[in-house]
């Protein structure tokens, strides 16, 4: 029997009256039965492939932030943020947002160990790309998830002076904020994001083919058909209720 194609899987999601989300799966002319398979490497598949969903949208949203004009300034010009400026804050929502959802498979959460580790990058990244890999975690620790004295922004407090003394002197608090990163900085973040993507992916499937080996296949075919229903329903919290 040939398996189902799922380059054809059609997911649709319909949000429940008390938050949970209920998904169907079809193919072309006909509806599919599912269910959750919840053994623990099943569950190990399941947070790999939301690293994997991660890392895609980092480095989708860092290709869109390359075909900004404000990127593509010289090596040592940074772009004034301006606040009135859509691309700036278009610019300053990706990186900051990239950095976010980069970092947050190798931060600990609730006492939950981190899913990914330094050690596993270093034996796959070259040197140049691990210390980025290193600087992005920094990023994420010291200074976008928290309001720590960090070495990505710097306030400063300037007095200025005319020199040609037709204008009083002024004093002023001033904070350089990397914002608005340039080209060859997003284009580095992005091939460090690609080569994590492709570890884990590796990881995902290796762990797949275990689950089919030492898992599914020891069900029961019979009792793993009855738990198939026309839905699964997926409960998480959620930011519309009230």
């Amino acid at each position: 029997m040939k398996p189902i194609d799922l380059r054809n899987l059609k997911i649709s999601k319909t949000i429940n009256s008390d938050h949970s989300t209920s998904v169907t799966y079809s193919i072309p002319g006909r509806q599919l039965l599912a269910c959750e398979i919840d053994t623990p490497i099943a569950r190990e598949c399941a947070r790999l492939q939301v690293i994997v969903k991660d890392l895609e949208l980092v480095a989708a949203s860092l290709k869109l932030a390359k075909t900004y004009d404000s990127t593509k300034s010289s090596q040592n010009i940074i772009i004034q943020f301006d606040p009135s400026n859509p691309e700036h804050i278009i610019l300053s929502a990706i990186y900051r947002s990239s950095i976010i959802t980069y970092a947050k498979h190798f931060t600990k959460a609730d006492g939950d160990a981190p899913q990914l580790h330094d050690e596993q990058m270093k034996q796959h990244l070259d040197e140049d790309l691990f210390q980025l890999h290193i600087k992005i975690r920094d990023m994420r620790n010291n200074w976008i998830a928290h309001g720590n004295h960090n070495e990505f922004e710097r306030g400063k407090t300037i007095h200025i002076i005319d020199p040609n003394m037709e204008f009083g002197p002024q004093c002023f608090p001033h904070v350089l904020d990397f914002t608005t990163p340039l080209n060859s900085v997003v284009q580095k973040f992005e091939s460090l994001t690609n080569k994590v993507l492709e570890v884990v992916k590796n990881r995902l499937l290796k762990k797949t083919r275990k689950f089919f080996k030492t898992e599914l296949q020891k069900m029961d075919p019979k009792e793993l058909v009855s738990k198939h229903t026309l839905q699964v329903v997926f409960n998480y919290s959620n930011l519309n209720q009230q």
